[in-house]
C-alpha cells in the first residue's frame, strides 16, 4: 500500500515492508494469547518481507519462517554472495524468539529445472549453519520429482542430515549409492564429483528462482562429455538389472538435458 498512512508507518520501520506485515501479525498474536496461550502464529518472511524491520518489538508467540529465495545451491553459506542472507538470519534472530527456515531444493525455471548441479556436497555445511544459527524448524520445498537432478538422493541425504547435521557425509553418500545403484555406484559418485570439480573451477550461480541456462557455467563441453562417459559405464554395469538400470537412466536424464540445451554451444566449443 502506498497511502500516506502506510508510507509513514513504513518509514518508522526503516522502510522495511515486514514492519507493516508484523503489525497485523502482532495484533493477532496478542489476541491468540488470551484463549490459546500455548499456540504460536507462524508467518513468512518472503521476498519483500525478508529483511527484518527496525524499531519493532515482536510478540513472543510469533514464529518467523524466513524463506531463502536468493541462495546459490552450489555454494557455501559462508561464501561472499551469501552475506545478505546471513545478515537476514542474524537480524531475525535478534527480533524473534524462534526462527524457522523455508528452504528450496527445486529449480522453478521449466527450461532449466532438469539440469544437473551437485548441491548435495553443500547440504551438510548449510544444515550445520542453520543449527548454529539456532534455527528451530526447517522445511525444504522439493517438487518435480521426475524432472529434477538426483531428486531421490538429495532428498534422502537432506533427511539424514536434518536428523544429525554432523553425520558422516561420505559414509552416508556411499550407503545411498550402493543401496540405490548397486554395481553402478562408483560411476555415479565419479559423475557427481566431476560436476563438483567443475563447480569449484567455474563458480556458477544456480538459484531456485528462474535461473537462466547460461548461469550453469559448470556444464562446459569437457565436463558434460566426461559425465556422459561415466554414465555410459554406469548403465553397462547394471544392464542386466532392470531396477538399477532404470535408476541410472533417471540420473542420466539430467546430462541428456544439458546436451540437448547446450548442443549448439558445444558444437562451437568442439
Amino acid at each position: 500500500c502506498q497511502c500516506n498512512n502506510c508510507k509513514a508507518l513504513r518509514k518508522n520501520y526503516d522502510n522495511r515492508e515486514a514492519g507493516l506485515q508484523l503489525r497485523l501479525v502482532n495484533g493477532l498474536a496478542k489476541r491468540l494469547k488470551q484463549f490459546r496461550p500455548n499456540l504460536k502464529i507462524s508467518t513468512l518472511a518472503y521476498f519483500q518481507t525478508e529483511t527484518p524491520p527496525k524499531n519493532f518489538l515482536l510478540e513472543d508467540n510469533v514464529l518467523i519462517r524466513l524463506c531463502n529465495t536468493a541462495n546459490n545451491y552450489v555454494s557455501s553459506p559462508a561464501a561472499p554472495e551469501e552475506a545478505p542472507f546471513r545478515a537476514r538470519i542474524s537480524g531475525w534472530n535478534k527480533l524473534a524468539q524462534q526462527l524457522s527456515i523455508w528452504d528450496y531444493g527445486v529449480n522453478f525455471n521449466k527450461t532449466t529445472m532438469g539440469l544437473p548441479y551437485p548441491s548435495e556436497f553443500f547440504l551438510q555445511e548449510t544444515l550445520q549453519f542453520y543449527r548454529d544459527q539456532k534455527v528451530c524448524f526447517l522445511f525444504t520445498e522439493t517438487e518435480h520429482i521426475f524432472h529434477s537432478d538426483m531428486h531421490v538422493m538429495k532428498t534422502w541425504l537432506r533427511a539424514k542430515l536434518m536428523e544429525n547435521p554432523d553425520a558422516d557425509f561420505p559414509g552416508m553418500m556411499q550407503d545411498f549409492l550402493q543401496g540405490y545403484y548397486g554395481p553402478a555406484a562408483s560411476f555415479i559418485l565419479q559423475y557427481r564429483q566431476t560436476l563438483l570439480k567443475s563447480v569449484q573451477k567455474n563458480k556458477p550461480y544456480c538459484a531456485a528462482w528462474d535461473p537462466a541456462a547460461i548461469s550453469f557455467t559448470h556444464l562446459d563441453l569437457n565436463t558434460v562429455a566426461a559425465c556422459d562417459r561415466l554414465l555410459e559405464k554406469a548403465e553397462l554395469a547394471v544392464k542386466d538389472n532392470p531396477v538399477y538400470l532404470r535408476r541410472v537412466r533417471e540420473a542420466r536424464a539430467s546430462i541428456d538435458e544439458a546436451i540437448f540445451i547446450f548442443i549448439r554451444k558445444y558444437n562451437l566449443e568442439n
